[in-house]
């Protein structure tokens, strides 16, 4: 019976870990469907920036353009500096590409920003599974696994709903509070036994 006890805890404890490091997928939910509700925005005639039609495809293509470069260098960094210490830098990324957006005065400024964003949502999206696979029990590993992809549905719904204030500039300081709220959550779980045992620990 209290072995019994000590395994439901621990899966809880793992299913725990799981929701607050796939948060960062939620975040990334959260910059695709930015286009959606912002770019009729910013093509309207006051306003500022103004974006074209060219324009706002190369919004939309940057963040994939970085999280194309972010994908590459992650895992190295992961192995080097451990996998939660990685998640938590990205966060800084992550709010700093929010607040460019935000405050962005220029199409290049947006241009920034989403490149940005995307750098930091393509090391996520290496680093996250990597280490939900590191810590979950092999009993419930599968059903964590699929946490990342259902965080990035929430994240693109959240994006839609949040884009009814009709506002770019407010759509991109709601979205900010995202990533900041993954860091403050995040920072209380533990490393990847994995690395742990790779450094000795």
């Amino acid at each position: 019976m209290k072995q019994q006890h000590v395994l439901q805890h621990f899966v809880q404890f793992h299913q725990h870990v799981a929701v607050a490091a796939t948060m960062a997928a939620l975040v990334g939910g959260s910059f695709l469907s930015w286009t959606s509700p912002a770019l009729p925005l910013l093509q309207k005639p006051n306003s500022v920036p103004h974006v074209t039609d060219e324009e706002g495809s190369w919004i939309g293509s940057l963040l994939n353009l970085g999280a194309f470069l972010g994908a590459l260098p992650a895992g190295l960094l992961a192995d080097k500096i451990g996998r939660k210490a990685t998640l938590c830098i990205l966060a800084i990324p992550l709010t700093g590409s929010w607040l460019m957006i935000a405050f962005a005065g220029t199409v290049k400024e947006l241009f920034a920003g989403r490149f940005m964003g995307g750098i930091a949502i393509g090391a996520v999206s290496v680093v996250t599974p990597m280490y939900i696979a590191e810590l979950a029990d092999s009993s419930i590993r599968g059903a964590l696994g699929t946490l990342f992809q259902l965080q990035i549905t929430i994240g693109i719904l959240f994006g839609y709903l949040a884009g009814m204030v009709g506002d770019h500039r407010a759509l991109s300081f709601i979205s900010c509070a995202l990533p900041m709220l993954f860091l403050i959550t995040f920072s209380w779980m533990p490393e990847s036994p994995v690395f742990l045992l790779s450094k000795n620990r």
